[in-house]
């Protein structure tokens, strides 16, 4: 099973928590604090034929307080997930700055952009963000994390380019082994 990862970009309360969660366990949690620094959360992806690819996400704080950092987890990454509040307008605004970061880190790597909460009342045009996504060559989603719309739609696509994408940086190749036997110490 080959490996990849994965990261979430975009303002502090786009909702790049809440499509992991709902990725990850199904679940949508109305009241989510804050991600401080990044959350690591692993994602499988299978399809008819049984191929199968694994996703370590991380889940990346939007907060400006760390900056500094973000590129750390951008290295590497053959997907990153460009999240952007479709009710909030300085949220659509700094998605090309996202944008920019990855690509300066990653020229190579897969970026989508996700116009997250449509179950809200839009406040960015589906115009603006389809205009954006094509002059940046990158494919946009709307979504919504409360509902689950659109993040089907996201999974295919994301494994037809992982499986069929030769190039992608492979993160490791997991391999399956047997759990060594523990012989009655505690710590040796």
């Amino acid at each position: 099973m080959k490996t990849h990862k994965l990261v979430l970009i975009g303002n502090a309360y786009s909702g790049k928590s809440s499509i992991v969660m709902r990725l990850v366990k199904n679940r949508f949690v109305e009241y989510l604090e804050s991600t401080i620094g990044a959350a690591f959360f692993c994602y499988h992806l299978r399809d008819d034929n049984l191929e199968e690819v694994k996703l370590e996400i991380w889940d990346t704080s939007g907060s400006e307080k760390y900056n500094s950092i973000m590129p750390l987890y951008y290295r590497k990454a053959s997907v990153a997930l460009t999240v952007f509040d479709i009710s909030n307008k300085q949220s659509f605004k700094d998605v090309k700055k996202w944008i920019e970061n990855v690509r300066a880190v990653e020229p190579d790597c897969i970026i989508y952009l996700l116009a997250n909460k449509c179950d809200l009342q839009p406040q960015v045009s589906k115009e603006d963000y389809e205009q954006l996504a094509y002059d940046e060559q990158i494919e946009c989603i709307t979504c919504s994390a409360k509902t689950g719309e659109g993040l089907s739609e996201l999974v295919q696509k994301m494994h037809l380019k992982l499986t069929e994408k030769p190039h992608l940086q492979i993160v490791r190749e997991v391999i399956s082994q047997p759990e060594p036997e523990v012989k009655g110490y505690c710590c040796r």
